[in-house]
């Protein structure tokens, strides 16, 4: 959980290191590896660092190279295909990651397959280069302030700038309180904005400007369910395959649902087949014994199944403050409820060394869709 930074003035004055070393504080908890900086002319990038991947480790951010410099967060998962090419180029993701922009320019973010989120300078162009992955999955929040763009990997770093005023965007606390959230660029405050999932922001003198960027996909028309379902099967392993790629261990989160039983029962055919190099894996669960809500039968049969003994956790309510402590320290939305729960789990996770965790999140979307595009 990496988080980036940066300033870049629009009428081309040069970049101070202050605001941008205010910004990245308020990210601190994101960076366990270092923070670095660049300033080049009007930018100033930042990065806080934490490695997951065994490139990510040898490469530093911000990524210099010639007249453009970079700063990634993120995963790439087409490594090989665009290490051919853009070749030659180094391993590390965030070097591929500006190659691809020196040779595709704005329609680069479109040819990167993964989780990232990114900003990219070209001193030639005097032109800023932000996007965000398909998905959406790697945060990306920015403010337009008196000439110049400020940008994090979380909205409320960006009050580390002094000028950006603290107005409660009431419209879109209306949406979280009917939790009927509408709005891909908005957030809680009144011009601090979220570049939307699978667009590119474009910053230079004339102005700052956003735009849907279409990734390129794979003619997915299949005439047969079995067809189909051989399709998604595939897209399912090379997806988990992808997030075994670790410099550590992994863990995973086991509840015996549909979403996590697969991620976990995925994980261990890989292993078992040698696709994926084993450093270490361990399934979480929560319980709650003698509660409707205990789904430690469920677990117990997925862990019978793949052989695996998963770390139990029992569940508790959240401690009295823990939300308002959440809010006041990110200046955003502290979550649900059932997704605090799981902080238990977090932490004991960290305290054992791992650094990347797998979770079903958003397959319910994905997979079972909301009742009114299914006509319930």
């Amino acid at each position: 959980m990496s988080g980036l930074a940066g300033v870049f003035h629009l009428d081309g004055r040069p970049a101070a290191s202050e605001p941008l070393g205010a910004v990245l504080a308020r990210l601190a908890h994101r960076g366990p590896d270092g923070c670095s900086t660049w300033t080049g002319g009007p930018v100033a990038l930042g990065f806080q660092a934490m490695h997951t991947t065994p490139e990510a480790a040898r490469e530093r951010q911000p990524f210099v190279q010639g007249t453009r410099a970079i700063v990634f967060h993120g995963r790439l998962d087409n490594r090989d295909e665009l290490r051919k090419a853009l070749s030659p180029a180094g391993d590390g993701d965030a070097e591929l990651a500006l190659r691809a922009c020196e040779k595709w320019d704005e329609d680069a973010p479109g040819r990167l397959l993964g989780d990232f989120a990114f900003a990219c300078w070209d001193a030639g162009k005097r032109r800023l280069l932000c996007a965000r992955d398909w998905i959406g999955t790697r945060p990306f929040a920015y403010a337009v302030l008196k000439g110049r763009l400020v940008f994090a990997s979380e909205p409320g770093a960006l009050f580390g700038d002094p000028e950006l005023p603290r107005e409660p965007n009431e419209g879109m606390v209306g949406e979280f309180l009917a939790n009927a959230v509408t709005s891909r660029v908005e957030t809680l405050w009144r011009g601090v904005l979220r570049l939307p999932p699978s667009h590119v922001l474009v910053a230079d003198e004339s102005g700052v400007r956003t735009k849907a960027c279409s990734p390129q996909s794979p003619d997915s028309r299949l005439p047969t369910d079995s067809e189909r379902s051989d399709r998604f099967r595939q897209i399912f392993r090379d997806a988990v395959l992808c997030r075994l790629r670790s410099s550590g261990p992994v863990a995973a989160d086991l509840s015996g649902g549909l979403d996590s039983s697969s991620i976990v029962g995925m994980a261990q055919s890989l292993y078992k087949e040698g696709a994926a190099d084993r450093k270490g894996f361990e399934a979480f669960s929560l319980a709650f014994p003698g509660r409707k809500c205990d789904e430690s039968s469920y677990i117990n049969e997925v862990a019978k199944m793949w052989g695996i003994t998963p770390i139990i956790v029992e569940g508790a309510s959240c401690p009295p403050g823990l939300f308002e402590a959440s809010a006041t320290r990110s200046l955003d939305f502290p979550g649900y409820p059932n997704s605090a729960i799981a902080l238990p789990i977090r932490r004991l996770a960290r305290e054992r060394g791992f650094r990347v965790v797998l979770t079903g999140a958003g397959a319910d979307e994905w997979l079972s869709g909301a009742l009114p595009r299914r006509g319930g």
